[in-house]
């Protein structure tokens, strides 16, 4: 079930949420401890007809009740005289309040960073309170620091667990938990009206993880590394996975800086495929097992694979860069290898520099590096034996291509800048940069006239790429589109 977190501070407003809030789940909680004033929980609570938690928490268990503890515990009283559905009590109250009526209770434990065998003991001490359910929650960011409390779901209990998570681990933990059978998983009516930091709103989880199709046989796999960006390729992904019957779901998770427990992890919640965005694949390409050439000599990988128990990583974006590069090099003359001595400049030292540079030199193309960041460009300028053009000279450099690599490569004068007049109307110039748009210094490169690669063409030539590796069909481009614009 979907349970939609409201949490009014006026009670003018209170019953125009909760009717809002109907329309979008199975179950509302009403947290009471953000009203100014003093409510009449009778009758918000059968304001609508969908079942109800009524909820009171302390800035200590993760909400705003600044009264005393008596107050809190006649509120609730009387909440459940009007019996809403359920009710819930955290273990400091629990006892002071007996069962009445149908209403079930829902006993609520807070923890911090505890080990699996403290989560039961605190799972057991919230049971023997008279519990029909166990509400257990703690704050992670990471997918290592979110596993105890998840390996607690998965094992059998006598009363059932609701496990949450706050922060940034708060999404994932959400999709996971819905597989994993949780009676619930709570959302955010909207964005900005979270109950909790990172709790992932209503439309997030079904309209772009589809959390309502979620269960103990979907596959998951794993996201990693996608920023700003992530929801969108998520969505696209999981519209075309329901719309050729693949029972897959993509899973943004975070992961920290050691990944010595992570394939176990992984192995454990059945992911054998993630998908890896340019901030991390770098990284990531050191937990592979294995890499194919093009990730081997790029040091960049943007899909592993799990394969015999072995993962195997992937670099695809150079093969979709290469492709658009050379569609718009061909308009003009029709050379089987149009990038064949053709002066590149790729700039940045980022490893999106690092994949396309690969790709710029299997193709024969003559390879320069150039980037604000002076050591780190002769860096990579050193590990492709390639020219390394100081940022200070790009501007008297012959190039035919240029490839943006860096978004922190901005458009101006300054030193750390790019300043568009660089750009000339003979040059072809591929914005690898905010795909599957353009920056500000792609649009300035289009203003001066430059011959402009499809950005957009690329990326989702790779989001195909990753489709046919992940499920063995073929998805054709306009169709990755139109899934891409759908609810723009």
């Amino acid at each position: 079930m979907l349970t939609v977190s409201v949490i009014p501070t006026s009670r003018r407003l209170a019953a125009a949420d909760l009717l809002n809030a109907s329309h979008h789940c199975d179950v509302i909680e009403l947290c009471l401890d953000h009203l100014i004033k003093e409510p009449d929980v009778g009758k918000l609570a059968h304001t609508v007809e969908t079942p109800m938690i009524i909820s009171c928490r302390t800035p200590e268990e993760g909400g705003a009740f600044s009264g005393s503890s008596a107050e809190r515990v006649q509120m609730l009283k009387l909440a459940i005289v009007a019996e809403p559905m359920y009710v819930e009590l955290d273990t400091s109250i629990a006892s002071s309040i007996p069962r009445y009526g149908k209403t079930k209770r829902v006993v609520s434990v807070r923890g911090s960073r505890w080990s699996s065998e403290e989560w039961q003991s605190a799972y057991l001490e919230a049971a023997n309170q008279d519990a029909d359910y166990v509400k257990l929650v703690t704050e992670a960011h990471t997918l290592e620091e979110a596993w105890p409390l998840l390996k607690l779901l998965t094992g059998k209990q006598t009363v059932p667990i609701i496990p949450v998570v706050e922060g940034a681990a708060s999404l994932m933990f959400s999709l996971l938990t819905k597989k994993y059978g949780s009676p619930w998983t709570y959302a955010a009516l909207e964005p900005g009206r979270e109950s909790f930091p990172g709790q992932p709103s209503v439309w997030d989880l079904r309209d772009v993880y589809q959390i309502q199709e979620i269960n103990s046989k979907t596959r998951f796999m794993g996201m990693v590394g996608f920023g700003d960006i992530q929801n969108r390729v998520a969505r696209t992904l999981n519209r075309a996975y329901a719309a050729h019957d693949h029972h897959l779901c993509c899973l943004p998770f975070l992961i920290g800086q050691d990944h010595s427990h992570l394939e176990k992890l992984l192995n454990a919640l059945k992911i054998h495929a993630l998908l890896i965005g340019s901030e991390m694949a770098v990284a990531m390409s050191g937990f592979a097992n294995e890499l194919d050439e093009s990730a081997q000599q790029s040091k960049y990988c943007d899909l592993l694979i799990q394969h015999e128990g072995q993962w195997k990583g992937y670099n695809f974006i150079w093969r979709s860069v290469l492709r658009g590069l050379e569609d718009v090099l061909q308009q003009d003359e029709q050379d089987p290898r149009p990038l064949n001595r053709r002066n590149v400049i790729v700039v940045g030292a980022t490893g999106m520099a690092q994949a396309v540079a690969f790709g710029v030199q299997r193709r024969k193309g003559i390879l320069s590096l150039s980037s604000p960041k002076e050591q780190e460009g002769q860096r990579l300028a050193e590990m492709f034996d390639c020219r390394h053009v100081p940022f200070h000279a790009i501007y008297e450099t012959l190039a035919d291509v240029i490839i943006l690599a860096d978004a922190e490569v901005s458009s101006g004068a300054g030193r750390q800048e790019l300043n568009p007049s660089f750009f000339r109307p003979n040059m072809v110039v591929l914005d690898l940069t905010n795909m599957p748009e353009l920056s500000l210094l792609g649009k300035g490169a289009e203003e001066h006239q430059s011959k402009i690669v499809p950005c957009d063409g690329i990326f989702f030539d790779l989001i195909r790429a990753w489709y046919k590796a992940t499920t063995g069909d073929r998805l054709e481009q306009d169709e990755v589109r139109e899934l891409w614009k759908q609810d723009e």
